[in-house]
């Protein structure tokens, strides 16, 4: 996971804070000499900032290698050691939130899952796209181009949601 730091000078203190997650503890008041950022930034971006990790366990998927993921921390419904769905790279599934592949789903290329999202069943979202929000997209359902499910939009089925489509709301999609 990369970090990004917003450095605050005032006259006689200095405090960074994160911008990957926005809580803005300051880690460090004094002068500004001697400051290590690069110590700080190692102390603040531990595993302990992660949910998931890769497994061992990979499949081939259409030519790309797709990695079964698994809990490192309880949060939601899920639990340390729960195994996930699979991912190309821990840029696919974010960090924060409760969101969560699950079972068989499959998230690769640039598609990223965030907020609160569940992917479930054998759902793929693959490209560009994106599923944030309350959001869950479950069953056999294609997530694909540069579409977005979003807010509380369930997607279930055997669907396909691709282009620059945008499903958002309180709706639900299906067969």
């Amino acid at each position: 996971m990369h970090c990004f730091f917003f450095l605050s000078f005032d006259s006689v203190k200095i405090s960074y804070y994160r911008l990957c997650d926005m809580l803005p503890p300051p880690i460090e008041d004094g002068d500004i000499r001697g400051f290590d950022v690069e110590k700080n930034a190692k102390k603040r971006c531990s595993a302990l900032d992660r949910k998931f990790e890769l497994t061992d366990k990979y499949i081939e998927y259409k030519g790309v290698r797709l990695y079964r993921i698994r809990a490192v921390i309880s949060f939601g419904k899920v639990h340390v050691g729960d195994l996930g769905g699979f991912v190309e790279s821990e840029y696919n599934l974010s960090h924060f939130g409760l969101s969560w592949i699950a079972e068989e789903a499959k998230v690769f290329s640039c598609a990223v899952i965030s907020g609160n999202a569940q992917v479930s069943g054998h759902a793929q979202v693959c490209e560009n796209s994106i599923v944030a929000g309350e959001s869950s997209v479950m069953d056999h359902v294609l997530v694909f181009g540069n579409s977005k499910v979003d807010e509380k939009a369930i997607v279930r089925g055997n669907v396909w949601i691709s282009g620059n489509a945008h499903v958002c709301g309180h709706s639900v999609v299906e067969d």
